[in-house]
């Protein structure tokens, strides 16, 4: 279960870490490839609208070719995009249109990859422990953001953190289809579906508590952070603003996740394909009308 649970984190981790490497440096990237950051700009939009078809066909692809091919191509697609990116970059002629359509490939890997993540939590995680692995696989996006921001610093250049992003998804793309299953061989209680049916049976008195915490909550938090964004001052408010954008999303996700398991339990995979559309399509829109 945790080998597994390991794997789904390495999957979304490693696909996060590629997206996010020219976006952690867009003036680097834009020297390397010989434009202006405006095409990267360009091409991260691009990416966004990738990444919202890699989402709305999830359902369609894991109900007819099941969870463990969906991740094995999840992994290859990811793979093929940051090998053939790398060998842009280092052997060939560093094409901006080919490092488009790398970054297009992994963009769609990306969007293929989150709803799945429920699924997993579903099948391999008894009720008491799936908001929880939920949580923690949707937080393993900002662990590959932090890994693309971190990376280059470190060893010193774009292309070194490109050869590191090849040889991780090498790794990842193995171990997925050595051990990578779609559903365990015994269930993680009596059954998931009993499993799941009892935690829906035990929590229906409380969604409208629930729902209720969940708005005041967000109301206060919202309410305190715009007075915080007010009062701190120059650089110290950029960071913050960043820090609330990725608060934010995680805090709403993990409320999205716990209305899911109470109502949606047959639907998750479904509801978590819309849900990430109608978030990665606003992105995709609004990087539109930036650039």
């Amino acid at each position: 279960r945790y080998i597994i649970g390991l794997l789904a984190c390495m999957a979304y981790v490693l696909t996060s870490w590629s997206s996010y490497v020219y976006v952690a440096d867009t003036f680097k990237a834009a020297s390397v490839y010989n434009v202006s950051e405006s095409w990267i700009y360009n091409m991260t939009m691009i990416y966004l609208f990738a990444q919202s078809i890699g989402t709305l066909i999830e359902p369609w692809l894991e109900s007819t070719m099941g969870l463990r091919t969906l991740f094995i191509n999840v992994h290859l697609l990811n793979l093929l995009g940051v090998c053939v990116s790398y060998a842009n970059t280092v052997y060939l002629s560093r094409s901006f249109a080919l490092e488009t359509i790398c970054f297009t490939i992994i963009g769609l890997s990306q969007g293929l990859v989150q709803c799945p993540l429920t699924a997993v939590a579903g099948r391999w995680f008894p009720a008491e422990q799936r908001t929880r692995a939920v949580g923690l696989f949707l937080s393993c996006n900002n662990f590959g953001i932090g890994a693309a921001y971190i990376c280059p610093g470190i060893v010193g250049s774009l292309i070194s953190a490109k050869f590191y992003i090849v040889v991780f998804s090498i790794v990842g793309t193995v171990l997925t289809m050595l051990v990578f299953h779609g559903a365990p061989p015994l269930p993680p209680s009596k059954s998931a579906k009993v499993t799941a049916d009892s935690t829906i049976e035990n929590k229906k008195h409380a969604q409208d508590e629930v729902r209720g915490d969940i708005f005041g909550f967000m109301f206060n938090y919202w309410s305190w952070a715009y007075t915080m964004v007010a009062e701190v001052k120059g650089y110290g408010r950029l960071i913050f603003m960043n820090c609330m954008f990725v608060a934010t999303m995680q805090i709403a996700s993990a409320f999205v996740s716990d209305i899911m398991l109470i109502d949606y339990v047959d639907q998750s995979s479904t509801i978590s394909s819309w849900l990430g559309t109608f978030f990665w399509l606003p992105n995709f829109i609004s990087s539109g009308l930036v650039n």
